[in-house]
């Protein structure tokens, strides 16, 4: 079959050659071809069942450029005259007037049906809508076609793992809301990971948007990386912190080992689980709340240190998150108590007595650190997307009532106090923040978390004593 070539010039990537579909599938696939030469892409096109080729038109000509269409045409060049001429006619038609008259030729193809090809960095996704990039009228026939006024947009939400079933349910409650209101699809990708995996990954080059992390110190870090914006938490509700959470101590069936408080994981009899505090954002506030139980009550920084010290020498295994340190409790039954986020036992209790088990007790230890969860757009990512109105959107909307409905659905604190009454939320007893007891986060990672903080100390005292050196 014969080949129809159609050159793409503009600011493109060559990822273009890689990332492509033509409308009878993926370039390799289906016998075409890609290829980059002197800063334009030519694609050649074959005959394909239901078309006779391709045409490949760039929608926004811009730096930013991010999506392209791929244009089935057929009956519609025939209608123009077409009819008859081969593939390799109207091959020659095209590149005669490919320098002169492609905007022109993009303005008339609005009546045509086109596939859309997201060309992230990292992911790739195929949208079916048309674009206000399509800004001409003219159709088939003379008649008049319908333009789409705005394109979908493909929002990436990079969040810690136990964040999940909440995020699903209020990203779609969020795009249900802005195509009633604005008229536009938007969609998602949600990456998940531990707090401190997605903070490093992201500063990497992981494309989000927005980032929903378990620590404040966390965005800190992608801020500091000039990703993010200074005034991230001044220009969102209630410092940026949509819901929280607080820590709990979850135990076997009928808690055998009557562990109630801080201080009885601190016994040589009993084995208890967390997280690794390098990797995972509930790590560290479990460590955050031991610290606090004696501090926040008047004990000293060594007593602090000496419990949380007492309490990791019996840690057998630190899973990376929190979903995997739930997962070595429940399903491996290791360990006889764990410590955790108050959602995270909430909802994985709720999927046991679904599966006809047993939920597990916990215990709310009454002098507790709030965890606020923080949620952020990432200004220089949505910016480069050309999303940063829906994504600041997005993050706003995570403080309506809908979507704090379904934070408290998934076992977290909501922001909005009539949600939390609704939802009969008992208050921790002595809750305690953070910045008011320990200080600033940039404080509280060099002195707990950074190379050569408290936690190293910790853990090379601990290893010592068990190789009884």
């Amino acid at each position: 079959m014969a080949f129809t070539e159609h050159v793409l010039q503009g600011a493109l990537s060559s990822r273009i050659c890689e990332s492509a579909v033509c409308a009878s599938g993926n370039l390799k696939s289906c016998g075409c071809s890609c290829k980059l030469t002197s800063g334009s892409h030519v694609v050649r096109c074959k005959s394909s069942s239901g078309m006779e080729f391709a045409k490949v038109a760039e929608i926004q000509r811009s730096p930013l450029v991010r999506t392209l269409a791929i244009v089935p045409v057929s009956s519609q060049l025939k209608a123009k005259g077409s009819a008859g001429s081969s593939d390799a006619n109207e091959q020659k038609n095209f590149k005669q007037r490919k320098s002169n008259d492609r905007r022109s030729f993009i303005g008339k193809m609005t009546s045509l049906s086109l596939f859309s090809i997201s060309l992230g960095p990292v992911f790739c996704e195929s949208a079916g809508a048309a674009s206000n990039f399509w800004n001409g009228s003219e159709g088939n026939g003379g008649n008049t076609a319908k333009v789409v006024k705005k394109k979908p947009v493909l929002i990436t939400l990079a969040a810690y793992a136990v964040t999940k079933v909440a995020y699903e349910k209020i990203t779609h409650l969020f795009a249900e809301h802005w195509l009633k209101e604005h008229g536009q699809e938007v969609k998602f990708r949600l990456s998940l990971a531990g707090s401190g995996a997605q903070a490093r990954a992201v500063i990497d080059g992981l494309p989000a948007d927005v980032v929903s992390l378990a620590l404040p110190l966390d965005v800190l870090k992608i801020e500091e990386a000039g990703l993010i914006d200074s005034d991230w938490q001044k220009r969102v509700p209630n410092n940026a912190v949509p819901a929280e959470t607080t820590v709990c101590i979850v135990t076997r069936p009928g808690n055998p080992k009557n562990i109630t408080d801080w201080q009885d994981l601190a016994r040589s009899d009993v084995s208890c689980l967390t997280a690794n505090p390098k990797t995972a954002g509930v790590a560290r506030w479990n460590f955050l709340a031991l610290w606090g139980s004696v501090t926040v009550e008047g004990g000293s920084e060594e007593e602090a240190q000496t419990l949380i010290e007492n309490v990791f020498r019996n840690v057998p295994v630190e899973p990376r998150d929190a979903r995997e340190v739930s997962d070595v409790f429940y399903k491996q039954g290791l360990g006889d108590a764990m410590i955790t986020y108050e959602n995270e036992i909430v909802l994985t209790n709720e999927k046991i007595v679904e599966s006809r088990g047993e939920a597990l007790p916990y215990t709310i230890p009454p002098v507790n650190v709030r965890v606020e969860m923080s949620i952020a757009v990432v200004d220089k990512n949505a910016r480069r997307s050309g999303v940063y109105e829906v994504a600041e959107a997005f993050v706003n909307y995570c403080f309506t009532e809908p979507a704090q409905r379904e934070y408290a659905k998934t076992g977290f604190r909501p922001y909005v106090q009539s949600v939390a009454e609704e939802f009969n939320i008992i208050p921790v007893e002595k809750p305690w923040k953070v910045e008011e007891q320990v200080g600033e986060w940039l404080h509280v990672q060099e002195k707990f978390f950074a190379d050569k903080g408290m936690i190293d100390v910790i853990e090379q005292n601990i290893r010592a004593s068990r190789l009884g050196t």
